[in-house]
């Protein structure tokens, strides 16, 4: 790598990080919550051209964002919450999703006069919504906790229907035909279903292995190989690493978190509270 460019880039992660600490201080004054004053901010630091190079490419975006925003959610979130409101969250996060594609396809097709295909690929892609900052504000205003609880347990799923979906449609285009709709079907479940039980073996492996190591910064460290391995073994073989993530995440942080001391417990999560932090700010400028 040039070496002009790779310090570039470390004088940009720089600034970013500073950046990120400043907002964190100033939304406490400013009663704002945190991820909306980043979002803010990252838009500003884009309008305002302070050049700043920074290329978000899709790799960079679901290799090494995607992980650490999925993985934070999903350990932090309860199986009793999931379980208790299981119907709404899989009604969403599914047909949902599905039905909101359809539906976004549909309008910009007859208002636009865009080709189904490209049209049904834009509506896969803004189906899944993020609600990060919509919870932020949740929690500021005390909203029910079973409302929150809902939204984003579905956050966490859509993304993975909404990329299943997507590739599916791109396989049919990329084809040049409908395929068979009962093979696509099952080639949804499989994806779906093969992420979950891949998620929960690794989660239940690495919870497993936890349990019987006392060293809290190897522990932390198999968190972080965890979100990143899971999601790139289900990738390699074919099923969804979004979901597989989610799954993996949530069984380590319903059963492998008993396993841990409290010095790990409160290294994990700051470490995982520190990771989802700042990506925010990069997305938006």
């Amino acid at each position: 790598m040039d070496h002009t460019l790779a310090t570039e880039g470390v004088i940009t992660l720089v600034f970013l990080l500073i950046t990120t600490m400043v907002v964190a201080v100033a939304s406490k004054y400013i009663r704002i919550p945190y991820t909306v004053a980043l979002t803010i901010t990252g838009l500003l630091i884009a309008l305002a051209n302070v050049g700043l190079s920074i290329t978000l490419t899709p790799d960079l975006i679901l290799f090494i964002f995607l992980p650490t925003l999925l993985f934070e959610s999903s350990y932090n979130l309860r199986f009793s919450d999931v379980r208790d409101n299981l119907r709404p969250i899989t009604l969403l996060a599914i047909p949902g999703v599905i039905l909101t594609a359809v539906c976004v396809a549909a309008g910009l097709h007859y208002a636009t006069g865009l080709g189904w295909e490209t049209a049904f690929l834009f509506g896969a892609i803004m189906s899944a919504t993020d609600p990060v900052s919509v919870l932020a504000i949740f929690r500021k205003i005390g909203a029910p906790r079973r409302l929150s609880v809902i939204l984003e347990g579905e956050s966490l799923f859509n993304d993975g229907t909404s990329i299943v979906v997507f590739r599916i449609v791109l396989g049919i285009i990329a084809a040049s035909t409908l395929t068979n709709p009962l093979a696509t079907v099952v080639q949804f479940i499989v994806v779906v279903m093969g992420a979950v039980l891949l998620g929960a073996a690794i989660g239940y492996l690495v919870s497993a292995v936890i349990s019987r190591i006392n060293d809290y910064l190897v522990e932390t460290t198999a968190t972080l190989v965890l979100a990143y391995g899971t999601y790139l073994l289900a990738e390699q073989i074919g099923v969804s690493g979004v979901i597989a993530v989610v799954v993996a995440a949530l069984v380590v942080g319903n059963y492998g978190r008993s396993g841990m001391s409290p010095t790990t417990r409160e290294a994990v999560s700051s470490t995982w509270s520190s990771s989802a932090s700042w990506p925010p700010l990069v997305s938006s400028s």
